[in-house]
């Protein structure tokens, strides 16, 4: 009989951590491999998700200078909408057109414009700042001021500034992020129930960016607001500490933004496809109907808001 079957099955068994080593020494090629694979991956998605939404936006800049000529005579709509009879259904496919043109036109507009569409998720810079809060009774709120860092209005414009980022506002915040951790070290009753107490807790940071330098402006940024945070605890709370724990910046991959870049290609895509089919099935005469009364809408909402904007840079 094999001595093997002797040993009961749930003897431990030891690891040489040294055999261990040089066993993943003797696969560097394999392993070298696989990121090589990882980061061609990326960096294809990334490439196919850049030339798509150019093609796309092109296509939609020259279906727009097609589209004006239907509002150089508003008379000349109204009576286009008075003289030609469209059936109930080719009306409602129109409209559902437009609606999924709508949809198509935002979804570009994030495309192009958010910092995570424009990345290489197969290089991206990570930054993490990460404190040890601890402040007895008091560690819950105190927790949320730090939280509250990235809630206020002007820290998108200072972290902007800070890595000269030229996105809008309203997209640098998902280069950004915090979370709480809250260890539980007691319970108090309140009103004859028991009400959890947090008397320690560790707050985390996190900033994302292309570049190296970017990325440690933005911490600055952070640090200084948590300075500031800090010298307004120590003074309102006796029994209040923080330590930092984490201040680092690193390459990784991001497979998230990878994720994300492909769900939002893949939205874009079928936006335009919809689109497209549904405007395919107009007769000549409808398909002139729809530019004249439909994507005019678009040429005159560009304008106004173009007139808007004009109207506040002058004020």
């Amino acid at each position: 009989m094999n001595e093997n079957y002797n040993y009961p099955y749930d003897e431990d068994v030891e690891i040489n951590l040294i055999d261990l080593m040089f066993y993943l020494l003797k696969q560097w090629k394999t392993l070298i491999a696989a990121i090589l694979i990882g980061a061609i991956l990326g960096g294809g998605i990334y490439v196919v998700k850049k030339n798509s939404a150019d093609k796309a936006a092109a296509a939609l800049e020259a279906e727009m200078e097609d589209a004006k000529t239907g509002v150089e005579d508003e008379q000349t709509v109204a009576e286009l909408k008075e003289n030609y009879q469209i059936s109930e259904d080719v009306e409602t496919n129109m409209e559902l057109a437009y609606q999924y043109r709508q949809l198509f036109r935002k979804q570009l507009e994030y495309n192009q414009n958010s910092p995570i569409m424009q990345m290489n998720p197969s290089a991206v810079y990570s930054g993490e700042l990460k404190y040890y809060i601890s402040a007895g009774y008091d560690t819950s709120v105190i927790a949320l001021l730090y939280q509250n860092i990235l809630s206020g209005s002007d820290i998108l414009e200072e972290l902007k500034e800070a890595a000269d980022l030229d996105y809008k506002e309203q997209y640098i915040r998902e280069l950004i992020g915090c979370s709480v951790n809250r260890e539980n070290d007691s319970t108090i009753n309140v009103n004859n129930g028991e009400s959890l107490v947090y008397k320690n807790a560790t707050v985390t940071f996190s900033v994302y960016a292309a570049t190296e330098e970017d990325c440690e402006q933005m911490l600055q940024v952070i640090r200084e607001k948590v300075a500031e945070v800090n010298q307004e605890c120590l003074e309102d709370y006796e029994d209040y500490d923080l330590m930092a724990i984490n201040d680092s910046v690193s390459l990784v991959s991001n497979s998230d933004y990878l994720s994300r870049q492909k769900s939002n290609t893949d939205q874009l895509n079928n936006y335009r496809n919809t689109m497209t089919n549904l405007e395919n099935s107009f007769t000549e005469d409808e398909l002139a109907y729809y530019n004249r009364v439909y994507l005019s809408r678009d040429y005159v909402m560009e304008e106004e808001e173009g007139e808007t904007d004009a109207t506040l840079t002058e004020t």
